[in-house]
């Protein structure tokens, strides 16, 4: 079968592929042992990674890529502008949306006891999110302001940073 391209999907294809391989990569590394064989997905995804790279060539695309171990893989510096960046923005945008979702819940649960939220679970079948909204907004708005900068994890040691003189 043959599947006909632009070279503006083909460009496409090459950067959701590499973003698919990296994530892929990454899960297969760190939750080995997992349900799902994130390794085997990983190890297929970077091998038509690298199928789809051998033919920048033929579709003409100017991508960066170099000879490493007899296969065909983007540079360093193609993979950093190409799929680092997306997966960096990503991982910022998950941690900006997880983090005070997670706090949000903590204080919700520190505040209500169990049978307060049993009973506001029935009532709105389960969902929380007007509930929740204010803790959250808390987070987001500080966030927001002042990033992590803030930021204090109860009983965590101070870390000097190397411009920083001792007291």
């Amino acid at each position: 079968m043959n599947i006909e391209l632009t070279k503006e999907q083909y460009e496409t294809l090459l950067t959701t592929s590499g973003i698919g391989s990296a994530i892929l990569g990454i899960l297969g590394d760190a939750l080995a042992g997992d349900e799902a064989d994130y390794k085997k997905q990983g190890q297929e995804a970077d091998a038509l990674e690298k199928h789809l790279l051998g033919h920048a060539v033929a579709f003409g695309v100017d991508v960066q890529t170099e000879e490493f171990e007899g296969e065909t893989v983007f540079t360093d510096e193609e993979y950093t502008s190409r799929i680092q960046s997306v997966l960096n923005a990503f991982e910022d945008f998950v941690m900006h949306d997880t983090l005070p979702k997670e706090l949000a819940w903590r204080d919700f649960r520190s505040e209500h006891n169990r049978e307060e939220i049993r009973k506001m679970a029935k009532k709105n079948h389960g969902y929380f999110g007007v509930e929740l909204y204010p803790y959250e907004k808390r987070y987001w708005d500080e966030f927001e302001r002042a990033g992590f900068d803030r930021l204090v994890i109860d009983g965590a040691m101070p870390v000097l940073l190397e411009d920083e003189d001792e007291e």
